[in-house]
């Protein structure tokens, strides 16, 4: 319904002031993503697409890896990959510590995900764009369809004072 329409459009305009003049802790942003295994899936996808771990096994190895990193804090990681991909996968597979650190990044996280849609720079890029392209077009609808809406209002007065 029109009123529906008009209390989307009011909710569009409140969030677009509140993020105008929104600003964010990019630092403490970036600390928070690093907690919590958020990207360990990028492990499990790495074991499957760069060393051909069937996708089952790869997530849970990533899923032991949490569990004993957790639980064995001081253990270096990369031990900790090769000893679980030993045990489930059947084969010791290495990483080196700073490649096992890049795909555990959530900026690396972010990165590799180029599928439509994903959240790669390129990515939302696109939407932007195609977003922006689709903004412009409603924006025109909206202009004609006032214009039409103008119109028929003082096509409607116009029959009634004829009347």
């Amino acid at each position: 319904t029109l009123r529906t329409a008009r209390r989307g459009g009011e909710a569009v305009t409140l969030v677009a002031a509140a993020m105008a003049s929104a600003t964010f802790n990019r630092e403490r942003m970036a600390e928070r993503a690093r907690l919590g295994w958020i990207t360990v899936t990028e492990l499990a996808d790495t074991l499957t697409r760069d060393h051909g771990v069937p996708f089952r096994t790869s997530h849970a190895v990533a899923s032991k890896f949490v569990t004993e990193a957790t639980r064995r804090p001081d253990e270096p990681r990369t031990a900790l990959v090769r000893e679980i991909t030993s045990a489930l996968a059947g084969r010791p597979i290495a990483f080196e510590e700073a490649r096992l650190a890049e795909v555990l990044s959530p900026e690396y996280f972010v990165r590799v995900r180029t599928t439509p849609g994903g959240p790669a720079p390129a990515e939302t890029a696109k939407a932007i764009a195609a977003s922006r392209e689709q903004l412009a077009r409603d924006e025109e609808w909206q202009q004609q369809a006032l214009g039409k809406l103008r119109h028929a209002e003082q096509a409607l007065r116009q029959a009634a004072a004829n009347l």
